[in-house]
């Protein structure tokens, strides 16, 4: 493990990102947040990192599963997410659009007359989910050639896995902890336990989701695949489209796929790779 790469890059990274976050404010639709998310690859080259060595060519044979796993996982754990938190909190529920009709009404109107029902609406809302993915990776490249093509690999040298997950997840976590604070990322700035509730659960996010990512880049060995998986987990957003947005507090619990509840699916999948991995290992 090279601590001194690692500090720099931590330094590097920490220092654009932070000044750039604040720069953009509320709205990142000013044009950094794509900039901010190539912080990491930006200053993987800064540290001397092995860049080219993070494979760059997508190898589709012999690594169908992992890449299925990249696309498509993020949308089923996304459903399986909100399924969980509309169980424990049915009031929330609304699936025949009533509350858009009242809280967006202009919105509600265009939805109907393109679509025709909130139902067809729905259903392209998901194509574009599982399609968003292959969008989203173009931007996530720049965090994951961070993350997982360079710190990862070093912390797992130093640590071995289950220390490297929970510490580069820790780490990953930080890196979003301004916009969390300041500008309600993810969760808004009116949840109970607010922003303290926000960055703890996002820290146990991202060490199920870093874990789900590096498993399909140490599978894969390109560092597009979990660029793909990023990128999906970006796009997920399903059960959103069925909440009636009447419980602003309960949004640190779900139903997007990074609440306490709707990650639970996320959890127990990182859970169920890391055991099937340990189980490899003793058997070969």
């Amino acid at each position: 493990m090279d601590t001194k790469k690692i500090k720099w890059f931590l330094i590097f990274t920490f220092a654009s990102s932070c000044i750039l976050q604040i720069i953009a404010g509320e709205n990142e639709a000013r044009g950094l947040g794509p900039l901010i998310m190539f912080t990491p690859l930006i200053s993987c080259f800064l540290v001397g990192a092995d860049v080219k060595g993070m494979g760059w060519i997508p190898k589709i044979e012999g690594n169908i599963k992992p890449i299925l796993i990249a696309w498509l996982s993020p949308a089923v754990l996304d459903f399986a997410g909100a399924v969980l938190f509309f169980i424990v909190f049915p009031d929330s529920f609304d699936g025949t659009a009533e509350s858009w009709a009242i809280n967006y009404p202009e919105e509600y109107q265009m939805i109907m007359e393109e679509h025709g029902s909130f139902g067809s609406y729905v259903f392209e809302q998901v194509i574009k989910i599982i399609m968003g993915a292959f969008i989203g990776m173009i931007t996530a490249i720049g965090e994951e050639a961070g993350w997982r093509g360079f710190l990862y690999p070093q912390l797992k040298k130093g640590f071995g896995k289950i220390k490297a997950f929970i510490i580069g997840g820790i780490i990953w976590s930080f890196f979003h902890f301004v916009i969390i604070v300041f500008y309600g990322f993810n969760y808004g700035l009116e949840y109970i336990g607010a922003p303290v509730m926000g960055m703890v659960v996002f820290t146990v996010f991202c060490i199920a989701d870093g874990t789900i990512t590096d498993y399909v880049y140490e599978k894969t060995e390109c560092i597009w695949i979990p660029a793909l998986f990023h990128g999906a987990i970006n796009s997920t957003g399903i059960g959103i489209l069925f909440d009636n947005e009447c419980h602003p507090e309960r949004c640190i619990f779900g139903p997007s796929l990074v609440g306490m509840i709707s990650m639970l699916p996320t959890v127990a999948f990182a859970v169920y790779l890391l055991y099937k991995e340990k189980n490899y290992e003793r058997e070969y």
